[in-house]
């Protein structure tokens, strides 16, 4: 690459024309009407249209930043070194030395696990086991020397429902979980409805104190359905209903009311059973960071895209099987991590998911870079993020070949940001999946031969993907792009009530609204085409500055470090 130098008076020359003539040709900046510099949570226009706080999402809220990747202020257990003695050579399976690295850690309170430079072999240990690796203790890191330097390569190729690395509480590391079917008893009603945005429940007894972590509910009624115009798609069983995980922060027993630490995102009705109750304790202060991830490649059976119900057929084995899965866990983070090939593989990294986020909050994902998955079937593979949690945060990641690079599903995954973030070459595009997902943020993403589906999903029991989620700041790389469904725009959006589009630019720059009555009104597009002059470009980093710079005086709080 040359580099030329001018001397400094003709620069400053140069410069001075520019910053001359730029009026005649350069598109001035812009505010969204619903973000005004006066904008304060809570903020409608004349038409009720608005835009939640966005700002909550990730590693504690977005209130302290991540642990630096050196940090080695716990014990650091090298998982080389006896009693553990794994091998970096990848000549021997190292699973059960990584295992007891982590269990060591966890009954000490926590700790670096590290793997030096190299090449560790893992598997499942039995047909029963979920995963190869289990983060199953609060404050346990598992760390390498690099993602070009420590790389884990799980060998098994029966994988299905399967993980290489599970974060998860060790009471529930082999099983499923979800926040609304592990909620303890007794449930407290609310005794008053709650609208979107608020953080104070009026709840009937109780006795909760600050502190207790909560399960804020409703569920998905007949009438419920039918205010969705959802009733012959949904049922209660398949949809459940509104959920929310949050914390208690204050009570006012007088008041009969207890304050939560986010906002909900979508009301809560009396009619539909709205309550409060506990479920099984999360683990939290977890991570996988700094090292690459890979899965042995099938090469046996068919992969069509209707046999990941075929047991014998190579799709059976890979059926949701993920790299790293999070479930039930808060305050975590995965961070600089990388899908690799392995030599031994002709193709692919791994097999269908990248990384699962599963009834989990507050979470940040950042810096990871997942490519080329294997099998992209139906019955949900090939996703190589999949957020099904709330108030997460995907950050400076990017995302190559898979069937949906990014998606976001079920009705309890609300408040996630995907920021800053790329997507090439998506099959179908990044998409809302099912069963409305309320208040979630698309920020400053960067699309090539990839788009943004924010519409209905009519075929099995989908439904509406979402409703009240941004799509702000995207912009298109390629001049159109083909999936097995047909051409699509940059956007196509069709959200259940309002939904917003503010600001796409590039190349692709289109907004497509299916018109259809049951999502009407129609969704607020604003700035086609005007993305690169917004202000703010990212939505998130500005209402975290907002609300942080608000709380600071208060709470002498630090202001963590954002993405430029």
């Amino acid at each position: 690459m040359r580099s030329y130098f001018l001397p400094t008076a003709v620069l400053v020359c140069a410069l001075a024309a520019v910053a001359v003539s730029s009026p005649a040709w350069a598109d001035p900046p812009w505010r969204s009407s619903l973000y005004p510099e006066t904008w304060a949570p809570g903020y409608r226009d004349d038409a009720g249209r608005f835009l939640q706080d966005f700002s909550y999402a990730g590693y504690h809220r977005g209130e302290q930043p991540l642990p630096p990747i050196d940090d080695a202020s716990g014990p650091v257990i090298d998982v080389t070194q006896p009693p553990f003695l794994a091998d970096p050579s990848g000549a021997s399976d190292s699973t059960m030395a990584i295992r007891e690295a982590i269990h060591a850690a966890g009954k000490h309170g926590g700790g670096v696990v590290f793997l030096p430079a190299g090449t560790y072999l893992v598997s499942p240990q039995s047909a029963e086991e979920k995963a190869a690796l289990y983060l199953d203790r609060p404050g346990v890191i598992l760390r390498g020397e690099g993602p070009y330097s420590t790389f884990i390569f799980n060998t098994e190729t029966s994988m299905r429902v399967r993980n290489v690395i599970r974060m998860a509480p060790h009471e529930i590391r082999d099983e499923d979980f979800a926040w609304r079917l592990n909620v303890g008893e007794p449930s407290y009603s609310l005794t008053a409805d709650a609208k979107e945005m608020e953080t104070v429940l009026s709840v009937e007894g109780g006795d909760f104190t600050p502190g207790d972590w909560v399960v804020v509910l409703s569920d998905a009624t007949d009438a419920f359905i039918a205010d969705h115009n959802m009733t012959g798609t949904w049922t209660s069983e398949g949809v459940g209903g509104v959920t929310f995980y949050r914390r208690v922060v204050a009570v006012d027993r007088a008041a009969g009311t207890i304050a939560i630490d986010i906002p909900i995102r979508y009301p809560l009705l009396q009619r539909d059973n709205a309550r409060v109750t506990r479920t099984t304790p999360h683990i939290e202060e977890v991570a996988v960071e700094n090292l690459s991830i890979g899965m042995k490649e099938i090469t046996y059976g068919s992969m069509g895209d209707n046999d990941w119900d075929v047991p014998g057929t190579g799709a059976y084995d890979a059926h949701a099987s993920s790299l790293v899965e999070v479930n039930h866990v808060v305050n975590g983070w995965i961070r600089n991590i990388r899908s690799f090939r392995h030599w031994e593989n002709n193709s692919y990294h791994f097999l269908s998911t990248g990384v699962r986020i599963r009834f989990a909050r507050s979470i940040t994902v950042e810096d990871v870079d997942l490519r080329d998955s294997q099998y992209h079937g139906a019955g949900g593979n090939g996703y190589h993020f999949s957020i099904q949690g709330s108030d997460n945060l995907v950050t400076s990641c990017s995302s190559r070949n898979a069937r949906h690079n990014y998606t976001i599903a079920l009705i309890a995954a609300t408040g996630n940001v995907i920021h800053s973030s790329t997507a090439y070459n998506g099959r179908f595009p990044v998409d809302f999946h099912m069963h409305l997902s309320p208040a979630n943020l698309i920020d400053s993403m960067v699309l090539d031969e990839d788009g943004i589906e924010a519409t209905d999903r009519f075929h099995a029991d989908h439904g509406f993907g979402t409703t009240q989620s941004v799509l702000w700041n995207t912009r298109g790389d390629t001049e159109g792009w083909e999936v097995d469904l047909g051409f699509k725009k940059l956007i196509r959006t069709a959200q259940f009530g309002w939904g917003y589009v503010i600001g796409t630019s590039g190349y692709d720059n289109a907004v497509e609204q299916p018109g259809h009555n049951h999502a009407l009104p129609d969704d607020f597009i604003e700035g086609r085409g005007q993305g690169a002059d917004l202000i703010p470009q990212s939505l998130y980093e500005s209402q975290l500055q907002r609300r942080l710079s608000v709380q600071a005086p208060r709470q002498s709080r630090t202001p963590r470090r954002l993405h430029p």
